[in-house]
C-alpha cells in the first residue's frame, strides 16, 4: 500500500503598519553609524528595506512611540498614531547630530558649552538658530556641550567682509536679519532666552561659551 504524505503549509500574510524614514539633519541624507530603531515597550523588530525604510508589520491599531538610538545623534522619540488603515506615507524622523559627530574638515561649526551663573553645565537645553535661508535646532549634552552646524551653505547664507583684511575677503554666516550676527533662542526648564553670538567665520570651527 502506497502512503500518501500530506504537507500542510500555513501561510501568513504580513500587513504593513507603517514605515519610518530616518534623515540626518546635517547632511539631509540617510544617517551614519550604528542605528537602532524600535518601539517603546514592544518587541517588534522592523524590517529594513533597500531604500532604508524601517518597516513595521502586523501591529494592532493604537499609538506608538518610535525610539531611535544611534551612535552619532541625540536620542529621538516620535509619536505615531496608527488608525484603522496603515500609514502608507513614511513617518519622517530627523536625527540631530551630537558634538562627537564626524563632521568633515573645513566645515562651518560653532562649538561650546552652556553653563549657569555658578558655572555648572546646563544639560538638555534646546538651542534654535537661523541662517538667512534655513532654521536649525540642536541640544546640549549632559556636560552642557553643544555644536551648531550649518551644512552646505548656500550663496545667500554667506556674507562677505573685506574690512578684516583688505587684501582678501572673509566670509561669515549670514543671519536671518541679513547681518553677520546670529541669534540663538535657548529653552531650558521652562525658561527661554534670546542672545546674539559673535560673527561665525565659514569653513572653520568657531568657539564660544555661553553663561545664562
Amino acid at each position: 500500500m502506497e502512503a500518501n504524505n500530506k504537507i500542510q503549509i500555513k501561510k501568513r500574510i504580513s500587513r504593513l503598519s507603517f514605515p519610518v524614514l530616518l534623515k540626518d539633519d546635517y547632511s539631509g541624507s540617510g544617517p551614519i553609524g550604528k542605528i537602532k530603531q524600535h518601539l517603546e515597550g514592544r518587541n517588534e523588530t522592523p524590517i529594513v528595506n533597500p531604500s532604508q525604510y524601517y518597516v513595521y508589520l502586523n501591529l494592532p491599531i493604537g499609538e506608538y512611540t518610535a525610539l531611535t538610538d544611534s551612535e552619532y545623534y541625540f536620542l529621538n522619540s516620535t509619536q505615531i498614531h496608527l488608525h484603522s488603515i496603515p500609514l502608507n506615507i513614511p513617518v519622517p524622523v530627523t536625527l540631530i547630530p551630537i558634538p562627537s559627530y564626524p563632521f568633515p574638515e573645513r566645515e562651518t561649526l560653532v562649538r561650546g558649552f552652556l553653563r549657569d551663573s555658578s558655572m555648572n553645565p546646563v544639560a538638555n537645553a534646546i538651542l534654535s538658530y537661523n541662517t538667512f535661508s534655513r532654521k536649525f535646532q540642536t541640544f546640549t549634552t549632559e556636560k552642557g556641550e553643544f555644536v551648531l552646524y550649518f551644512g552646505v551653505l548656500k550663496a545667500e547664507d554667506r556674507k562677505a567682509d573685506s574690512t578684516i583684511a583688505p587684501d582678501k575677503i572673509t566670509y561669515f554666516v549670514r543671519g536671518a536679519g541679513d547681518s553677520e550676527v546670529l541669534s540663538i533662542h535657548i529653552e531650558v526648564n521652562g525658561l527661554a532666552r534670546d542672545l546674539t553670538i559673535p560673527p561665525i567665520e565659514t569653513c572653520k570651527t568657531n568657539y564660544i561659551n555661553i553663561i545664562l
